[in-house]
């Protein structure tokens, strides 16, 4: 591929490879790089219960392009699944199913695709984008940067990280042995009820305690109400994109849970699991579930155990433990990934050092507007909540197309209104 494509995608995530399948309908020319060997979706956390929390419909194309054969019904179609999958009555997919699909469409879309190819550096120079990779030099017109979210880690693990303190998206998840050991996992958000809920069903060996810590002040449910929801459509995000930053902030600080919670039957689920084995199997190791505290340090021993301290932020006292094993269930956060670093001076940030995006979710550059730089995952703070989420990943790589082809290939703007009004109503008095 040596002569000038339209396009070049960073990463082929899920969010990288709907773009791409977006992309067969059209005339454009595109390329996709990822340095894994094969495509692959958080697959430490693919346990067995690990429920996506959106439904199948939308997929990677459907949302915008229902006949598009690159959907999860073609693909239980073409799997021959389609009526034993129906008859499950599920309205949502495991994590694994999920894989599963985005492998098949890789395997469709294999001529735009490069897996075990890393992309080194991007410049910029006489109107095209230069990629250099481990496998050579690649020209386009534009970029699509789809490499994910890293793993947050707090800063009082950082000098600690290793086989014993690691993040849950890690390879030291699958082989870490919880056999007598005292297990702390920090966070309780989906990932890290998920990994309590394992250990206590044993699936790294019987530890001797497992204990979660979270700053909430529960196991709080994803708000998945009728109203709740329209928060995750593109009327929506259209109106919120015109909020000024300071209140978007807000806003989405607001409707945390409606993206970050866990699901409620998930919770129901296992709440009736904790209930019959305290009363009626009592099989589970000991284990404590510890909302309302705060983690703020913790301290190597001699013996290579850890001694954390946590603020009990309900009585404002700092409680003090030891543990073998801790496992940051921290969550993720963005970060420009250092390919781009020669073009980090074309990136207009904002005031609290976050890239400012468009509309059509590029990055607001000194660029000509010819040359896009496009971003998936970078735009929480421009569009909302919706953005970490697979729920609009079709809907918004149909507005980048209809950006980088300047017409409208996808109807994206032909929805029907929510029933909230959230425009300005009457007499601007700025």
């Amino acid at each position: 591929m040596n002569k000038i494509v339209n396009l070049i995608g960073i990463g082929i995530g899920p969010f990288n490879l709907s773009l791409a399948s977006l992309l067969t309908k059209t005339s454009t020319t595109s390329h996709f790089f990822d340095k894994q060997e094969d495509f692959s979706w958080h697959k430490e956390l693919h346990f067995n219960d690990a429920i996506m929390q959106t439904s199948y419909l939308k997929d990677l194309v459907t949302p915008v392009d229902p006949t598009n054969p690159h959907s999860f019904l073609n693909y239980l179609v073409s799997k021959g699944l389609f009526y034993q999958f129906m008859n499950t009555g599920r309205k949502a997919i495991t994590r694994m199913e999920f894989q599963d699909y985005c492998k098949w469409v890789t395997k469709n879309l294999s001529a735009n695709l490069s897996f075990a190819t890393s992309v080194e550096k991007i410049s910029f120079d006489d109107n095209t984008f230069k990629v250099q990779t481990c496998k050579g030099n690649y020209f386009a017109e534009n970029i699509c940067i789809g490499t994910g979210p890293v793993p947050r880690i707090p800063k009082f693990s950082t000098t600690h990280l290793g086989d014993n303190v690691f993040h849950a998206k890690s390879p030291n998840l699958a082989k870490v042995d919880f056999k007598d050991k005292r297990v702390l996992i920090i966070g309780g958000g989906q990932t890290g009820l998920e990994i309590f809920r394992n250990g206590l069903q044993e699936n790294w060996n019987r530890a001797h305690k497992i204990t979660i810590i979270s700053d909430r002040q529960t196991f709080q449910p994803l708000d998945e109400a009728s109203f709740s929801n329209d928060f995750f459509t593109p009327d929506f995000i259209n109106s919120f994109f015109e909020v000024k930053g300071e209140i978007k902030d807000q806003i989405v600080n607001n409707q945390k849970f409606m993206s970050d919670g866990n699901t409620p039957a998930y919770l129901d689920d296992f709440y009736n699991e904790l209930y019959l084995d305290k009363f009626y199997h009592k099989k589970f190791t000991d284990y404590e579930i510890l909302p309302m505290r705060w983690v703020n340090s913790m301290n190597k021993t001699s013996m290579g155990s850890f001694i954390v301290n946590a603020v009990n932020t309900m009585h404002d006292k700092t409680e003090v433990a030891e543990y073998d094993v801790v496992i940051l269930a921290t969550g993720f956060e963005t970060k420009i990934p250092n390919c781009l670093e020669s073009l980090i001076d074309n990136i207009e940030f904002d005031k609290n050092g976050r890239p400012i995006l468009e509309k059509d979710y590029s990055f607001k550059t000194n660029l000509p507007s010819a040359n896009k730089i496009f971003a998936m995952n970078f735009s929480r703070h421009c569009h909302g909540i919706a953005d970490p989420q697979t729920s609009l990943m079709a809907w918004r790589s149909a507005t980048v197309i209809n950006s980088l082809t300047n017409k409208t290939i996808y109807q994206a703007n032909n929805y029907k209104n929510i029933f909230c009004d959230y425009s300005l109503k009457g007499e601007n008095n700025d």
